[in-house]
C-alpha cells in the first residue's frame, strides 16, 4: 500500500487489516442470511456471534489506528479525512451486526413470495460492502482506482433500492399475507437491510470528496 501511509507500514498493515474486517463481516453477513432463509437456524446463530467477534476485532484496529493518528503526528493534512471515514465505516459493520441480531430475536417469517428477491437484494448489499472497502483501499493505496469501485458501489445500491421497493410492493399487494402486521414486520426488515447500502453509499459520497481533495 502506497499513498496516504508511505513512511508508515505497520499503519498501512492496520488499514489492510482494518478493511480485510468489512470484507469478512460482508461474506459473514451474506452467508447468515443465507443459512436463515434455508431455515438453518444453528448455522445462522453461529454467524451472528461471528458478526460480532468481527466488529469487535475490527474497533479494536480502528481504536489503534486512531491513537497513532495522533501519538505519531501522522498526516496531520488528511487526518480529519481518515477518522471521518473510519467512523463511518464503522457504521456499516456495525449495522450488519445489528441487524442479524435483530433477526435472531425477531424470526421473522420470510415468505417464498419474496425470498428470491430478498436473497438478491442481501447479495447486492454484500457487493455493496466489499466494493466500498476495495474503494477505501485504493484512497490509500492507489487513488485514481477509487472511483471505479465507488460507483460499483452506487450501482449496486441503487439495485437493492429497486428490489427493496419490488419486494415492500408484493408484500402489501399480496393476498396470500393476510396479517397487516406480518406486512408491516417485513417492511420493517427490507428496511433494516436496505440500510446497510445506504451508508455504504453515505461513506462513498464522503469518500468522493476526499479523493478530489488529494487530487487537487
Amino acid at each position: 500500500m502506497r499513498g496516504v501511509f508511505a513512511k508508515s507500514k505497520e499503519m498501512e498493515a492496520q488499514i489492510e487489516s482494518y478493511l480485510a474486517k468489512i470484507q469478512i463481516c460482508s461474506l459473514v453477513f451474506l452467508e447468515g442470511m443465507k443459512d436463515y432463509l434455508a431455515d438453518d437456524l444453528i448455522s445462522f446463530e453461529e454467524r451472528v456471534y461471528e458478526t460480532i467477534s468481527v466488529e469487535r476485532e475490527a474497533d479494536q484496529i480502528k481504536s489503534d489506528i486512531k491513537r497513532k493518528l495522533y501519538s505519531h503526528m501522522l498526516i496531520p493534512d488528511a487526518r480529519g479525512d481518515v477518522l471521518g471515514l473510519l467512523e463511518t465505516l464503522d457504521e456499516v459493520l456495525s449495522l450488519s451486526k445489528r441487524i442479524m441480531h435483530i433477526f435472531s430475536i425477531e424470526h421473522p417469517v420470510i415468505p417464498e413470495l419474496i425470498r428470491g428477491d430478498f436473497v438478491k437484494m442481501v447479495d447486492y448489499t454484500q457487493q455493496c460492502m466489499e466494493q466500498l472497502a476495495n474503494a477505501t483501499n485504493c484512497y490509500f493505496s492507489n487513488i485514481r482506482q477509487a472511483n471505479d469501485y465507488i460507483n460499483k458501489v452506487h450501482f449496486y445500491e441503487g439495485e437493492v433500492d429497486k428490489l427493496e421497493e419490488k419486494i415492500k410492493r408484493a408484500v402489501f399487494n399480496s393476498k396470500d399475507i393476510k396479517s397487516l402486521s406480518q406486512k408491516m414486520h417485513l417492511r420493517y426488515f427490507v428496511e433494516k437491510v436496505a440500510l446497510i447500502s445506504d451508508q455504504a453509499e453515505d461513506v462513498c459520497d464522503r469518500l468522493e470528496v476526499y479523493v478530489i481533495k488529494r487530487l487537487i
